[in-house]
This record gives structure tokens, sequence and C-alpha cells, in this order.
């Protein structure tokens, strides 16, 4: 495991409260080095093991950004996704930045992600620089 290095400018973009992040895999090896890549920026995390999960977790407590699994048993990413969205229509709630991880690189995963509602697409293994700025990039947007 590579160790992580703030992405350039990193330190200006960082909000002035600890951004609250709900990780939703169920790969244990994934969960540590989502953790390890996420803890130089000392984001707030919370991690489940799958999209079930992650709605229930929602449905009690806020959270600025959610880092999802495409694949995951019980409940996938994508129908995590709709859910959420769904929900976000029904109770006229403000919109929560999503990046689904995915295993598959390709144009038609990434597009599918995107339509189920996802904000972001990264693919496995994680690229540190990548995922960060994701974070940053969709955590200033939702500041705005």
């Amino acid at each position: 495991m590579s160790t992580s290095r703030l992405p350039a400018g990193a330190s200006c973009l960082q909000p002035s409260k600890a951004l609250r992040i709900l990780v939703a895999e169920d790969d244990e090896i994934q969960q540590k080095i989502l953790t390890h890549v996420l803890a130089p920026l000392h984001f707030e995390l919370a991690i489940v093991a799958d999209g079930r999960a992650a709605l229930e977790l929602l449905d009690c407590e806020p959270f600025d950004l959610i880092v999802m699994d495409e694949q995951m048993a019980r409940m996938n990413g994508l129908s995590a996704v709709r859910e959420i969205r769904q929900r976000e229509k029904m109770t006229n709630a403000k919109r929560l930045p999503i990046i689904i991880l995915s295993a598959h690189a390709s144009a038609r995963q990434r597009a599918a992600a995107l339509d189920a509602g996802a904000d972001a697409h990264a693919a496995k293994p994680i690229n540190p620089e990548t995922l960060i700025n994701e974070i940053l990039r969709l955590a200033k947007q939702g500041r705005e």
C-alpha cells in the first residue's frame, strides 16, 4: 500500500470543518485503503458494508458526501444511489454528492453510475490523488 500525499492545492481547498463522509464498501481491505487515503485530510468517516446499511445510517445521521462501492451484497451501490436520489426528491432535500467506486473503468460503467445519480465515478484500484480531488471538488460545489 502506498502512502497518500495531499494533492497540490488541497490545503487551500479544505473546508473549515471536517467533512462527514459516509463510505459504503463491503471489502475490509478496501475499507482500510480508503481510511488510509482519507486520513491525511482529517475527514470524519463512517463506514458501512452495503447500500442498505448506508440508507439506514442516512436516516439518522447527516453527511456531507458519500463514497459508495458499486458492487456490494444486500444492496449494490447503484441501487442505493437511486434510492437516495428518490428520497431527496420526495423530501425536497439538498442533493448529497456521491462518488461511485468501481473495479470497472469502462465508459459504459461510468455512464451507468452517472445515470443512477452519482456525481462522479472513480475506478479501482483507487488513485488517492484523484479521489481526494473529486471529494474536495464536490465538497466545494456543495458549499457554494
